[in-house]
């Protein structure tokens, strides 16, 4: 049988059932906006009702199997498949099919299609914070396949899904181990490591102004505390690699260059004032919780005298290597694991918008 064109108010309904105290129906999960990842289909947080002093405000009651769909900025993609029953924000629509004709998880593959998010989008409206509405939405037309075929497309890219769950699970492990390994390396201590502080050793140097728009563009990397923020064809450090720490804003957080690049005045870079391995630094900054050293002001700002200060004890150089050679192995396999995640996103994306238009 040949695909039909149907609108998707024809084949899904928008749920509106509504309670006032979840707990009285056993409905203790509340699920807000907040906790829908952005082209996640699985929904991996909640808050327990329990957990709530004041309650919830939320009413709309959502069942096992359904899907959840975020109304509001819809360009930010957020639709999931319900793991439970619970209550969820009145800005968040509840789908399930009307009839035998759509198969309930073909359900959620139209709605992460490029076509219905377009629609979403264009049906959308308010400047802050802009909507769509059922009513839009449901005049959204599409092919509907047999289903037969919806259950061949359901089994394909449910086979991509599994694949991309387990390469993110593989990378939580290898991330929470690369924590535990670094942890270990660098606090392992024996004798001929010596006590003493990152002041006597590193110095975090001021990065120095460039505007925005006097950067070129080409070249090489410019740093700011949130990471590469542009490119300029003249670095500001005079040498490589270049450890950059967060002054202010994103305070504290901890960047690599290999190449050449500029640290603007958010930022600092770090200066060897010994001996050392400049990636084993990086990973003993990293390790440490340097938010906590911020100046709590209008912008919070990283007070590099109390980094200075830190207390640690520093291997000598053969063992430093040793630190960054072991857990380079790690990073390795992060990296793949990211890459391979990544091709298989985009592999389902090419997939899904090939078998539904």
């Amino acid at each position: 049988m040949s695909a039909v064109r149907v609108k998707f108010g024809e084949v899904v309904s928008n749920l509106n059932e509504t309670v006032r105290h979840g707990e009285e129906h056993s409905l203790t999960r509340v699920v807000g906006l907040e906790h829908i990842e952005p082209q996640d289909p699985n929904l991996r947080r909640w808050d327990e009702l329990s957990d709530l002093p004041d309650g919830t405000s939320f009413s709309r009651v959502f069942r096992r199997g359904q899907v959840l769909f975020g109304k509001r900025r819809a360009y930010q993609r957020k639709v999931a498949v319900a793991p439970f029953d619970g209550i969820c924000s009145g800005d968040i629509l509840v789908f399930s099919p009307t009839n035998k004709k759509l198969h309930p998880d073909f359900l959620l593959f139209i709605v992460q299609s490029e076509g219905f998010f377009s629609h979403a989008l264009q049906t959308s409206s308010g400047s802050l914070s802009p909507r769509t509405r059922w009513q839009d939405l449901a005049t959204f037309e599409f092919e509907l396949p047999s289903i037969e075929e919806q259950q061949r497309i359901v089994e394909l890219l449910s086979g991509v899904d599994a694949h991309a769950e387990a390469l993110r699970n593989q990378l939580h492990v290898a991330n929470e181990t690369r924590k535990s390994v670094l942890h270990h390396l660098l606090t392992a201590g024996g004798d001929d490591w010596t006590e003493t502080t990152l002041g006597n050793v590193i110095q975090l140097s001021y990065g120095k102004a460039l505007k925005a728009e006097d950067r070129d563009g080409d070249g090489f990397p410019v740093f700011g505390s949130a990471g590469e923020v542009g490119q300029h064809s003249e670095p500001n450090v005079p040498f490589v690699p270049v450890v950059i720490v967060g002054r202010k804003g994103t305070a504290g957080a901890v960047w690599w260059s290999d190449i050449p690049c500029s640290v603007i005045d958010t930022a600092y870079f770090l200066v060897l004032k010994a001996e050392g391995n400049p990636k084993y630094f990086y990973h003993l900054l990293e390790s440490l919780d340097l938010p906590t050293l911020t100046a709590q002001t209008g912008v919070p700002g990283l007070n590099r005298d109390r980094v200075h200060s830190c207390e640690f004890l520093c291997p000598p150089l053969i063992e430093q290597q040793r630190i960054v050679d072991e857990v380079s192995k790690i990073d390795a396999v992060i990296q793949e694991t990211t890459s391979a995640l990544a091709a298989t996103r985009q592999l389902r994306s090419a997939l899904l918008n090939k078998e539904i238009s």
